[in-house]
């Protein structure tokens, strides 16, 4: 049943992905290719979760189609964050708008509009619609009748090996590259976690949120990290060497606050060792099964009980 549905998910997925695409204009690009890549990053994670059944050469060719069709879309949202980006660090720390800011901007809107009539161009994502569409077919071909919880379990508890090991480097070394790195694993086990939240609702959802929490400010880290480095870029067309620098400042102490939150969220996220934690899954989904069995026995027996009282009456 688990990989069933997962493979069902995968279908939805991919369709939504190409109707977002195939619908590209100025008006929704913005909007659609962030969708689309969204989709193709919970593909991802859904294919490492069951890349034992479909094979490693199988997985490893579908991983790379869906993450360079990520990467074709990327440049446009990556304008759009610097631009909100640089309007949320203004906002906080700056009265009014610098003119170091203004200027900044308005390279960033230029940036986004190219970006944004390349995307939409005639013909621009025919290639694209065309792969998603082969991918959909093959997707369609996996035989996922034997991934069952057992099989779920120890997916997520790779996962989350994973995301443990890549916060303790993000907390050696908290350079942007281990950082991302973090970010990326702890997306994959949020992804896994909503995935099989089902299995132990109250724990999966809970945890799920939390992940989702601890991304964010990952996510806010990374985007402040790309900031800096796109206005290091145009130093020298920007000028203004004293805003330039209380900018930068103003960024790092921001990405400061950032990282020291998320590494004492995932301090207490990550706190078990992977197999205590797979173990705890494996008694709370006992512990849920338990509770609807009792459930479903009690409902019923309240529905024989008024069945009988309908029928005395």
């Amino acid at each position: 049943m688990i990989g069933e549905s997962l493979q069902r998910v995968v279908a939805e997925e991919i369709s939504a992905a190409i109707e977002l695409l195939a619908k590209l204009s100025e008006a929704n690009a913005l909007h659609n290719t962030h969708e689309a890549r969204r989709r193709f990053k919970k593909t991802r994670a859904l294919l490492r979760m069951i890349r034992g059944e479909v094979g490693e050469e199988a997985f490893a060719a579908e991983n790379a189609r869906f993450r360079d069709a990520g990467r074709r879309l990327r440049d446009l949202r990556d304008s759009q964050s610097l631009l909100k980006t640089l309007d949320a660090v203004s906002g906080r720390f700056f009265e009014r708008r610098p003119a170091l800011a203004a200027h900044a901007r308005r390279l960033f809107m230029d940036d986004e509009r190219r970006r944004l009539e390349h995307v939409t161009q005639p013909g621009a994502g025919d290639g694209l619609l065309a792969a998603l569409e082969a991918a959909l077919a093959r997707s369609r071909q996996w035989n996922l009748k034997a991934f069952r919880w057992k099989e779920a379990r120890r997916a997520i508890e790779r996962l989350y090996k994973h995301a443990r090991a890549a916060r303790k480097t993000a907390g050696a070394k908290r350079s942007a590259e281990t950082l991302h790195e973090w970010r990326k694993r702890v997306k994959d086990l949020w992804l896994h976690a909503g995935l099989l939240h089902k299995a132990c609702p109250r724990f999966l959802k809970e945890f799920a949120h939390e992940l989702e929490v601890l991304a964010d400010f990952l996510g806010d880290d990374h985007d402040l990290a790309m900031l800096s480095a796109a206005l290091e870029e145009r130093r020298e067309v920007l000028k203004r060497p004293r805003q330039f620098a209380a900018l930068q400042k103003m960024i790092a102490v921001r990405k400061g606050e950032l990282i020291d939150t998320a590494l004492d969220l995932g301090e207490r996220l990550f706190e078990e060792r992977p197999a205590e934690f797979g173990r705890g899954l494996n008694r709370k989904r006992a512990s849920h099964r338990r509770t609807k069995r009792k459930t479903k026995k009690l409902a019923a027996r309240l529905t024989l009980g008024k069945r009988g009282a309908t029928g005395s009456g």
